[in-house]
């Protein structure tokens, strides 16, 4: 179902997130102080505005009727805590707000930005595990301490079957797909035998398929 949902700060970041929302379907209202940034945004959203921070433009430019708001000011940390403040006051009901640092982000939360996200920090832990380890293709954080991570089958996996392997039990992670040749098994069988050059794509706690899938 569509959403309309409300872009504030349209740098690289918030440009990125505004255009990918419009393209997967969803009714975007772009914000911004800069006029140059809503120029270049205009032609790829619902809709763009420029807008001062404050509460009476913000109100006015209809932003009260989002579904979700997406505060993705990072040049400045005291605009992007007043912009959630002001949305939060607006009653968006959800919002997701972008923090350059852990402070930032706990101030955030304070003051009840529903996520809190650090796209510098995220592109890092990525990068830091694809960099260890050649086996692992991409990594998606879901929190702290689990992630989502794509990777190569090892050796001893193929010819088994997912039953055989038993990866839940033996290392608690659960296999949510299989990536074979140009096509994807979701939420494979457990009699679904390993093949040479799968990739698979598994969920369970950090630590667990860096140590012990990737070390074992």
């Amino acid at each position: 179902m569509a959403k309309i949902i409300g872009v504030v700060g349209l740098g690289r970041f918030g440009s990125a997130v505004a255009k990918t929302l419009t393209q997967l379907g969803h009714d975007v209202l772009a914000i911004d102080t800069n006029e140059d940034n809503i120029e270049d945004i205009k032609d790829y959203v619902t809709l763009a505005k420029q807008v001062d921070y404050d509460m009476l433009s913000l109100k006015e430019s209809g932003i009260s009727k989002c579904d979700i708001a997406v505060v993705a000011i990072g040049h400045s940390i005291q605009e992007n805590i007043l912009v959630t403040l002001m949305l939060k006051e607006l009653g968006i009901r959800y919002i997701v707000a972008r923090a350059v640092d852990d402070l930032h982000g706990k101030a955030l939360e304070k003051i009840g930005a529903n996520r809190v996200i650090n796209p510098e920090k995220a592109m890092g832990i990525r990068l830091a595990n694809q960099l260890i380890s050649s086996d692992i293709l991409d990594i998606i954080e879901i929190s702290p301490e689990y992630t989502i991570q794509e990777f190569n089958a090892k050796k001893e996996f193929v010819g088994k079957t997912l039953s055989e392997l038993d990866l839940r039990k033996k290392y608690g992670v659960a296999v949510l797909a299989i990536k074979r040749e140009n096509h994807m098994i979701i939420l494979p069988d457990a009699d679904e035998k390993i093949r040479k050059d799968d990739v698979l794509l598994a969920a369970g706690k950090t630590k667990n398929i860096r140590r012990d899938i990737h070390n074992e």
